[in-house]
């Protein structure tokens, strides 16, 4: 889990979208819910950071929709 919250802030777009897409995919896992419980908080601000940056535009929509997600666990 580490790896893939570490990966969705990538540089790298499609290693990023993979990373998230991953963490979506986790999301109905009982066993890995508490990770993503903690990794919530590291990706909000990651949000917030990369706020206005055009190069991350569309790539966080989907982080968005992750967060969304994970906000129901």
């Amino acid at each position: 889990m580490p790896s893939l919250v570490q990966a969705a802030g990538d540089q790298d777009l499609l290693a990023r979208v993979a990373a998230i897409r991953a963490l979506e995919w986790l999301i109905p896992v009982p066993a890995a819910q508490p990770g993503l419980r903690a990794a919530a908080e590291k990706l909000s601000s990651q949000l917030t950071a990369e706020q206005g940056r055009a190069q991350f535009v569309k790539v966080n929509e989907e982080l968005r929709r992750l967060q969304a997600r994970m906000a129901h666990l």
